[in-house]
């Protein structure tokens, strides 16, 4: 796969003390998958999840039990502010990390970064930029990937953004399986990607 193949080129050229951030959510999830396949089944630096705002607790019990899982050097990094996004500048900032790999896509990279292209004063490298959201459900279905189970509709809605209470995403769907999901984005003409940013846009991360 063409984008799996420049993603993980991406990740080994990173340069410096390098960090992962980790919502939980699918993207960065993702990129923690193709970090162990760069690696050859390992992470080999800090996974950071920035904790603020009111957690989800399936989020947090995903977290955990992926990490142990999976052997990751996680850092639960304390914020502060009412969401996970804008209490991420100031916990990466103290890290002392050269740069941080963010499993953002294309669109969505200035609501880490501003425009200014670092994070808390840290370089941010963007391995799924060119992903839209049908390849990464298309990666998640073919490899395995796990993810939570936030994402399957439950009473007709299920998100599509996870993260704190504050920024999560919910869409009204049917779609309880990866399968249903593929399906349901295959027939859409309005793109999660654009409800997502105009999410990000109401935080005012852009």
């Amino acid at each position: 796969m063409e984008l799996e193949r420049e993603s993980i080129e991406a990740i080994k050229e990173a340069e410096g003390s390098i960090g992962v951030l980790w919502s939980g959510g699918k993207d960065s999830t993702v990129l923690l998958w193709l970090c162990r396949k760069a690696f050859n089944g390992e992470v080999p630096f800090p996974v950071v999840y920035v904790e603020a705002g009111r957690q989800l607790h399936e989020v947090l019990e995903f977290r955990d039990r992926l990490a142990g899982e999976w052997k990751l050097d996680l850092k639960v990094v304390k914020g502060s502010g009412g969401c996970c996004g804008e209490a991420l500048p100031g916990a990466v900032g103290g890290l002392g990390l050269d740069a941080v790999l963010a499993g953002s896509r294309d669109g969505e990279e200035c609501a880490l970064t501003t425009g200014s292209g670092d994070v808390g004063g840290v370089r941010v490298s963007y391995p799924l930029r060119r992903w839209s959201e049908l390849d990464v459900w298309r990666y998640v279905k073919a490899e395995g990937v796990p993810v939570p189970e936030l994402y399957l509709s439950k009473g007709g809605r299920r998100c599509v953004k996870v993260g704190c209470a504050a920024c999560g995403v919910q869409v009204e769907s049917d779609a309880a399986t990866v399968d249903g999901i593929i399906k349901e984005l295959e027939s859409k003409t309005d793109s999660e990607e654009d409800i997502i940013v105009q999410r990000l846009k109401s935080l005012g991360y852009m």
